[in-house]
Formats: structure tokens, C-alpha cells, sequence
């Protein structure tokens, strides 16, 4: 979850743009357990950029490459 991981809060993570890691193909069968979390599909772009300055490019690339932090 970028840089930003050392400074989430409790409120940040609980919006609804989060959910277990475990429940994400990309993370699915690695076994982590619920404390995992990432991005919901999609919602990365209106959580990390600022439109009108995002580059769909950019913004595709870092949904591919989003990842889980522990909360």
C-alpha cells in the first residue's frame, strides 16, 4: 500500500476500500490471515491519485502491482 502504510489510521482503514488480502485473487492461497488487507478492486485510483493530474497508465500499473499490509 505505498508509502503511506506507516501513517494509516484507524479510520483510513476501516472505509470501505479495504478488505482481507485472503479474499483478493492476488493474495488468495498465500495464507494470510485476516489481519490482511488490500484495495478493493478499482478503488485505488479515487484513494492515491488526483484527477485530473492521473495517468491511466499509471494508475493501471499500480492496481497490478497493489499489495497487502497487516493493520
Amino acid at each position: 500500500m505505498i508509502g503511506a502504510a506507516h501513517s494509516l489510521t484507524t479510520r483510513f482503514v476501516m472505509a470501505p476500500s479495504f478488505y482481507p488480502a485472503a479474499n483478493d485473487p492476488t493474495f488468495a492461497g498465500m495464507g494470510l490471515d485476516g489481519g490482511y488487507l488490500t484495495t478493493l478492486p478499482n478503488v485505488r485510483v479515487n484513494l492515491f491519485y488526483a484527477s485530473p493530474d492521473d495517468d491511466p497508465a499509471v494508475v493501471a500499473s499500480d492496481e497490478a502491482r497493489k499489495d497487502a499490509a497487516p493493520v
